[in-house]
């Protein structure tokens, strides 16, 4: 078993070694079938391209001309593959992890990321602030591959990809997905949420003033009376 915060290559990499037996979730590419065993895909990724918030809107359309633009990528990831691919003579920025890439964007260090949907939506209701980040949404990135079971290229894991395919139709693969991945309008529910913590702190606020107050009436009837 491996780390929550290991890096993805070396995951990818127990796996193609046969460290490890299967891969929870790979993106099934031409290259990766010569290598593993794959179960039927259960996700269609939805790839979206990340920049900071304003930064040259609606200016591109395809990724391929995003030449003159720094682009970060998490390494070995699915979207390294498909960036490679595209723009296949440009020096590119590849990190160990995504909070590694979104942190190089944010610092200014790369212009453009890509991220899954669902990682995004996950990112943007975990942090506790608003991140001043945008979907470059004028920039195609359609993708016609699906997610799936990865396995070692043996007769065992040829075996469990069969088994694991045909367990799918056993339990409702899409709502599952749909009730982990997706988080509609997150950047409303975060600011509801900014809004009623305000408002408690203000009630707690008043209700200190309030008792500070009172306390000080107390106080000072007691003087007043001493003094009499």
């Amino acid at each position: 078993m491996n780390g929550v915060d290991e890096p993805w290559a070396d995951i990818y990499n127990d796996l193609d070694k046969k460290s490890i037996d299967m891969l929870g979730a790979m993106t099934i590419t031409d290259s990766r079938k010569e290598k593993f065993y794959f179960s039927e895909p259960y996700y269609k990724p939805n790839l979206l391209l990340i920049s900071r918030a304003g930064y040259k809107t609606n200016q591109y359309q395809q990724l391929s001309e995003l030449v003159g633009e720094r682009i970060g990528l998490v390494e070995a990831d699915y979207f390294d593959d498909v960036i490679t691919q595209r723009l296949p003579k440009k020096p590119l920025s590849r990190f160990s992890s995504q909070d590694k890439m979104v942190e190089a964007l944010l610092n200014g260090d790369v212009d453009y990321v890509p991220i899954g949907e669902g990682n995004f939506n996950k990112l943007m209701t975990t942090e506790r602030r608003i991140l001043p980040v945008s979907q470059a949404k004028s920039i195609s990135t359609e993708i016609s591959t699906g997610v799936s079971m990865a396995f070692q290229r043996t007769a065992l894991g040829k075996d469990y990809a069969m088994l694991f395919s045909e367990a799918f139709p056993l339990v409702n693969v899409k709502y599952i997905v749909n009730f982990h991945g997706l988080q509609p309008d997150w950047k409303s529910a975060l600011l509801a949420e900014k809004k009623i913590y305000s408002v408690y702190s203000g009630f707690f606020y008043l209700r200190c003033y309030v008792l500070t107050f009172i306390y000080l009436l107390f106080i000072y009837s007691n003087y007043d009376r001493f003094v009499i």
